[in-house]
């Protein structure tokens, strides 16, 4: 599914993840979406930092992981890796790895090539969709011309080594 996202085409298999900025009063009326566990590294107002996982997230290491992995695979041109190695079969029976070059093409046509993302840098949010229930992995990531937020979609009851869906989305401010 193609969305517009602001100066991106955000390729999602779940179209509800562009919503993730949304306050969560915006977001519960869409979709049939209920947001509920947050928490992130940093600050509100610094929320580019990195930090061990806290005990409360710990159980999302692998998403942590996988999330790194892809941006990794992503950053290399490795797209064939990053779709097969880290996707699951529902993501492929929606997409190829000629979509996500091309998704991820759109981003850097603004953006620039990907710089560098902090590893231990990390956001999750539980979300739960017409009773499918997903974490959401919120990574920033440094392109040469400002700051992406890619968001990795997981099922919740994991395990967290493949995922079902991804947006990239704008930052308010570089």
């Amino acid at each position: 599914m193609i969305v517009i996202v602001p100066r991106i085409a955000a390729l999602s298999i779940s179209a509800f993840l562009i919503m993730m900025m949304m306050p969560v009063a915006a977001q519960a009326g869409l979709f049939g979406l209920e947001m509920s566990v947050s928490a992130h590294s940093g600050s509100r107002n610094n929320p580019y930092v990195e930090e061990p996982l806290t005990p409360m997230v710990k159980k999302y290491e692998d998403a942590l992981t996988t999330s790194n992995g892809f941006i990794e695979a992503l950053k290399n041109g490795d797209y064939q890796k990053a779709y097969s190695d880290f996707t699951d079969e529902k993501f492929r029976q929606k997409s190829t790895v000629d979509d996500l070059f091309t998704y991820h093409a759109s981003a850097m046509s603004s953006y620039g090539q990907i710089k560098e993302y902090k590893p231990l840098q990390w956001a999750f949010k539980t979300a739960t969709m017409d009773g499918e229930k997903f974490v959401l992995s919120r990574k920033i990531v440094e392109h040469e011309k400002g700051r992406l937020i890619y968001v990795f979609t997981f099922v919740r009851q994991g395990p967290y080594n493949q995922l079902r869906g991804l947006s990239i989305l704008e930052m308010n401010s570089k």
